[in-house]
């Protein structure tokens, strides 16, 4: 999935202080180190991250990531529902991919540019009914202070792990921004992308849609690394490209704005 550039013990201390502690230690939340990820605990899940949802295809096969824009709205990527099979339904409010929550069917997805889907790879999912109980994701503003090369930053979700396993629960792990140069080098599209870095392990399938967050707010939106359509292949050779949702934020406004879609 996810992953960061520090030791094992400064990547625990960092996140007992930064992200995942709720209640106190992290003996208390239980966090798990696992080749950089950390597990999201029930409590962590509830109180801080439950906006994150898994997207499902018709065979009910875990596909990506969202997060709640409103009570009809996710955020996702638009390589999530192109190329056929579309994404059918989410399952929201819970941390569980297998089990749990709620389970809501998708009406139609909206791509922001479904020529150059890859270029522009950002999506909304409009779904049938309302999610009962709207915990939405908070979405970085112009006037917020802007992430940065050397910057930290949080991803969240299922993606597969170094050991070709698929999580249960959701994970997640710091990431540092990359230079602009080195993200330029391997992507075209400039400030479009924000590029993350994480020598400790890999990014793989299923990660696409996830949420990536500075302090508490969501700046981005994980597209891809070496590239593999849907996810991404498991490697670390060059940074994770995700979509810089400063630049999408007056499309985005138009559908979480507009009372038909929320």
């Amino acid at each position: 999935m996810f992953h960061v550039i520090v030791t094992v013990l400064v990547l625990i201390s960092t996140i007992c202080n930064a992200t995942i502690e709720e209640n106190g230690s992290c003996a208390e939340e239980k966090t798990i180190p696992n080749g950089g990820r950390i597990e999201v605990t029930e409590t962590a899940y509830h109180n801080r991250f439950s906006y994150v949802v898994s997207l499902y295809d018709e065979e009910h096969n875990y596909v990506c990531v969202g997060s709640v824009l409103t009570s009809r709205l996710i955020l996702t990527t638009s390589t999530c529902v192109q190329p056929k099979p579309p994404v059918t339904h989410v399952r929201v409010n819970t941390r569980d991919s297998y089990d749990g929550g709620e389970i809501h069917y998708v009406k139609e997805a909206i791509m922001y540019d479904q020529e150059n889907y890859t270029k522009n790879d950002i999506a909304l999912l409009l779904l049938k009914t309302k999610i009962l109980d709207v915990h939405p994701v908070q979405l970085v503003s112009p006037s917020d202070v802007q992430v940065s090369k050397g910057d930290q930053v949080l991803a969240l979700g299922w993606g597969k792990m170094d050991n070709n396993v698929w999580p249960q629960y959701l994970m997640g792990v710091y990431l540092e921004v990359s230079p602009d140069e080195k993200c330029q080098k391997f992507y075209s599209g400039g400030d479009s992308w924000i590029c993350t870095e994480n020598k400790i392990t890999y990014i793989c399938a299923g990660s696409a849609g996830a949420p990536i967050l500075f302090g508490d707010k969501q700046v981005g939106v994980v597209s891809h690394g070496d590239i593999d359509k849907r996810g991404m292949t498991c490697s670390s050779n060059q940074p994770v490209a995700s979509v810089n949702l400063l630049k999408y934020l007056d499309w985005i406004q138009t559908y979480t704005q507009n009372k038909t879609y929320a």
